[in-house]
């Protein structure tokens, strides 16, 4: 998969788009950028249609959302989230983000992927 449908299958929205490419460091120029944000648009209303309602997603155990949403490290954020006592997506959106940084081996990557992650299901961690 190159990297062109690795963003449309992780995005379909600007802020999206930049913390993927803030995340991992990447420069595009403009017009790709806007291609993906269109391109990407289609395709989650293609997807949306397949998603879990909100209230299935909430029960859904944390392994099983991380391989769906998540790229990256997802053993280092599940050892994060066990640690913490989380089980399920519930749980993890009453997660205070300071406490998850405060967990050592937690970092801003990390804390990077389960944002996107809960993003891309409109969901996110407690303030």
């Amino acid at each position: 998969m190159n990297k062109f449908e690795q963003l449309l299958l992780k995005t379909g929205s600007p802020e999206l788009i930049d913390a993927y490419l803030k995340e991992y460091q990447e420069n595009v120029d403009d017009d790709f950028r806007k291609a993906v944000v269109v391109y990407g648009e289609k395709v989650n209303k293609l997807f949306s249609a397949a998603a879990p309602a909100s209230d299935e997603l909430l029960n859904w155990d944390i392994a099983t959302f991380l391989d769906n949403y998540c790229s990256g490290n997802v053993a280092r954020i599940y050892n994060t989230l066990s640690y913490h006592g989380v089980k399920t997506v519930r749980d993890i959106v009453k997660c205070r983000k300071g406490d998850l940084e405060q967990t050592r081996n937690f970092g801003s990557k990390s804390m990077a992927n389960l944002c996107l992650a809960l993003a891309k299901v409109d969901l996110q961690l407690c303030d």
